[in-house]
């Protein structure tokens, strides 16, 4: 088994990134943006450090990882991002697969974020979810 540190974020980028109908709503998918972004654009960050599961002997079976994931714009309305909002946890809830660091064996939404706010006097809304990813 490898570390397992690297599998979320590889497996959220290229679950959201390799969808072409969310990536016809959105701009980016972003760890981290560096500037302000412009449209309805996606940021995912770890929120708590992994808890490894161990078995018998010490043996790591899997690591359960939390994540927010959420959608962003600078707008009034949450309906101009619920569609892509609905979209993330379409290809992220229940799901599974394999990236190059190692196994996700289960994602899946166990809360919901709402935040709206205002920055530079611009209105802005948010809607995500955290999610629980169980890697190998």
């Amino acid at each position: 088994m490898s570390s397992g540190i690297l599998v979320p974020e590889q497996f959220i980028v290229s679950t959201l990134t390799g969808d072409a109908t969310l990536m016809g709503m959105i701009t980016k998918v972003y760890e981290a943006p560096a500037d302000k972004p412009t449209g309805v654009y996606i940021t995912f960050a770890r929120m708590r450090p992994g808890t490894d599961v161990s078995v018998v002997a010490g043996n790591i079976v899997f690591t359960n990882e939390l994540y927010q994931v959420a959608v962003h714009k600078q707008t009034n309305d949450y309906n101009d991002i619920l569609p892509a909002f609905e979209r993330v946890h379409t290809l992220l809830h229940l799901a599974e697969g394999t990236v190059s660091q190692g196994r996700v064996l289960r994602c899946r939404r166990i809360n919901t974020i709402t935040q709206k706010g205002v920055e530079d006097n611009l209105p802005y809304r948010k809607l995500g979810g955290l999610y629980q990813i169980y890697v190998q």
